[in-house]
């Protein structure tokens, strides 16, 4: 079963869209814009092209660009292109705030990336709900009141939204048959995040059964690249002489972060034409940390002084492959339209690369270990 909620006759005029074709008109409303996802995506809209810098509004709970400052690093020409973005605060537990941004910006997708991670929902569940279930509701029905107001307008309707699931709505890797998680299996979360992010994908199927909001939820498990943890690893060693520790061992699945960015923004293309609620595993680069850490050792000798894996570091608990049937049934059966997954030795050189750049030209801040 495709976790997609179709009519018939919206299945029938989906049939024959082609999605390479992309509107370079669009609006984007990004939540958590300023986070490490949301500003690898505003490096994407950015580097292709794919729209006009002025048609990103660019929101979050607080504005602080220092990890976009770190991912866009480029040009005066993109610099000139950064500046001319929206940048506005945004609490989405705020749902006066959620409408009037809707109002003042008229987008034409929302991307919502805006959540508390797990260890905050581990130890303040109740603020890990107001943020990630109660935010995400709250932009939902927010949508589907500006699109009642607009509905005798479509070019004026949301097409839907793209929102950050997570594979944390699995289970243990032992649920799963060879560790490998489908789209639709019965899955038992080991946290209050994961059973958050599972309690979202319902509340989107049910917005589109009931008002016809689509959305498409994507699951990414271990995102790595500039702005992020396991980016920290190189960080250490390109400022030398602080040591990391990593915290976690066993086998995961990678994803490069541009990949994700990239998957990101062709789904909010293909809500322009695609209706339904879509929730997608995404597939990547099955691999230990320990291999990790052994490649990257590899590529920089000098990081076996300062980076190694804590003796008391936590198992990886979830399925380490995911299988991505809906994500593809999505893309029309064409594997060529979805981002290609970037090898692991691919992505850390090209971490490598930024992060040499970034202490030339003197943007490494040995405060960012601290996290």
């Amino acid at each position: 079963m495709f976790t997609c909620l179709f009519t018939s006759e919206r299945r029938r005029k989906c049939d024959h869209i082609t999605t390479n074709k992309k509107n370079k008109n669009l609006r984007y409303l990004i939540t958590g814009a300023e986070g490490f996802i949301g500003s690898w995506i505003i490096k994407c809209l950015l580097d292709d092209h794919v729209t006009d810098p002025k048609n990103i509004i660019a929101t979050d709970a607080k504005l602080d660009d220092h990890i976009a400052s770190q991912v866009l690093i480029g040009d005066e020409m993109e610099k000139k292109r950064l500046q001319s973005i929206v940048r506005k605060t945004l609490d989405v537990c705020d749902i006066k705030q959620c409408e009037d941004i809707l109002a003042t910006y008229n987008p034409h997708v929302v991307i919502h990336l805006a959540a508390l991670q797990i260890p905050t929902c581990r130890s303040n569940p109740i603020l890990g709900a107001q943020v990630n279930v109660l935010g995400t509701l709250n932009l939902f029905e927010c949508v589907r009141k500006y699109n009642e107001k607009h509905k005798s307008d479509n070019k004026q309707k949301i097409f839907g939204i793209v929102y950050a699931s997570s594979a944390g709505v699995c289970g243990p890797k032992a649920d799963y048959k060879d560790g490998c998680a489908k789209d639709d299996d019965v899955h038992r979360p080991l946290t209050h995040y994961g059973y958050f992010k599972l309690c979202n994908e319902g509340n989107a199927k049910v917005y589109y059964l009931d008002h016809g909001i689509s959305s498409i939820g994507l699951r990414p498990l271990t995102v790595y690249g500039v702005g992020r943890e396991v980016g920290l690893y190189m960080y250490a060693t390109v400022l030398q002489n602080v040591p990391f520790q990593i915290r976690y061992r066993g086998t995961t699945l990678f994803h490069y972060v541009k990949d994700i960015a990239k998957l990101f923004v062709e789904c909010a293309h293909l809500l322009e034409h695609k209706h339904g609620a879509f929730t997608c595993n995404i597939s990547g680069n099955t691999m230990s940390v320990e291999d990790f850490l052994q490649l990257l050792f590899e590529k920089l000798p000098e990081s076996k002084k300062w980076i190694s894996i804590h003796k008391n570091a936590n198992e990886l608990p979830l399925p380490d492959r995911m299988e991505q049937h809906n994500l593809l049934q999505l893309f029309d059966q064409d594997s060529s339209k979805i981002p290609k997954v970037t090898s692991i030795s691919e992505g850390m050189d090209e971490m490598i690369s930024m992060y040499k750049k970034l202490k030339s030209l003197n943007l490494l801040d040995a405060k960012d270990l601290e996290q």
